[in-house]
């Protein structure tokens, strides 16, 4: 869809790169297996992974746009884990479900939690498509420039 991706496209990418600061919801999970209501590997897994990746993009947005190479460079190591990171939580969510793990992950398949994998793990994907993309081409244009 030509439209949505010039909309995106015009997106600044520390925006694209900020949204991730909301995967500081990973905290919830831990609490839960805290609490003993969520299977601990999952939560070990998606919450630390979730927070890390939060919390690094925080910095890159306060670090400014990846001009350099070496910011680039940084810019697409953080997105490759945060990417890796939402691919883990989905495997390991499956796992959990597949060999019946005690506890397992129904919180997360329930309101308000079910909106994580439904509605944010997708979005958080996407865009870190779109970041890949975007650093792609400003690498090329610093090249070519």
């Amino acid at each position: 869809m030509p439209a949505l991706r010039a909309w995106i496209d015009a997106l600044p990418l520390r925006a694209l790169i900020g949204i991730n600061a909301f995967r500081f919801i990973g905290i919830a999970f831990l609490v839960l297996a805290a609490r003993g209501q969520l299977a601990a590997v999952f939560a070990a897994r998606a919450g630390w992974g979730d927070i890390a990746t939060a919390a690094l993009a925080i910095v890159l947005v306060a670090a400014g746009d990846p001009r350099t190479p070496t910011r680039r460079a940084v810019a697409h190591a953080w997105n490759a884990f945060g990417a890796l990171d939402l691919v883990v939580a989905v495997a390991t969510a499956t796992w959990v479900t597949l060999h019946a793990v005690t506890p397992g992950i129904q919180p997360v398949l329930a309101l308000p939690l079910v909106l994580i994998p439904t509605f944010l793990v997708p979005i958080f994907l996407v865009s870190h498509v779109f970041i890949f993309r975007r650093l792609l081409a400003s690498g090329r244009s610093a090249r070519e420039g």
